[in-house]
């Protein structure tokens, strides 16, 4: 979300209204939305980026000087420290749409197989990797 330079026009809305609206259509808007307004979605993702930040000794803005600034310029990360090596392995990176037997389809990471191989309606099936403790990836590789 940016700071709004005009009004909506005509009957515009955000993607948070749009899809809280959704919600409020399956009766499940207040589970999706927890209460919380666009704003309040941003300042709760900012402020945990920020908690986060801090454990590691980087210091960050309040959300109400950040927003007040508009941006934030994140300090470099430290000489060998490599953010992407989880994921280095996976190279080429195969993103595919999964639909699942259920309907709904998602992106998620094609691995185990050739890119040359890959071919709509290949069936898949789930894994998940333990990346670290606390971080686990869905991923998909041909039955």
């Amino acid at each position: 979300m940016t700071k709004r330079i005009a009004p909506p026009f005509a009957e515009a809305r955000d993607d948070h209204r749009i899809f809280a609206d959704l919600a409020d259509r399956l009766g499940v808007r207040a589970a999706f939305t927890e209460d919380l307004s666009e704003m309040g979605w941003l300042e709760r993702l900012y402020e945990t980026s920020r908690r986060s930040s801090a454990s590691m000794g980087n210091v960050m803005p309040s959300f109400a000087e950040f927003w007040e600034a508009g941006y934030f310029e994140y300090p470099e990360l430290e000489t060998g420290i490599d953010s992407l090596a989880a994921f280095r392995d996976d190279l080429p990176y195969n993103a595919a749409q999964i639909e699942l037997e259920e309907g709904p389809r998602l992106t998620a990471n094609l691995v185990g197989v050739d890119n040359e191989k890959i071919s709509v309606g290949m069936q898949v099936e789930v894994t998940f990797d333990d990346v670290t403790a606390d971080v686990t990836l869905l991923r998909f590789q041909p039955l």
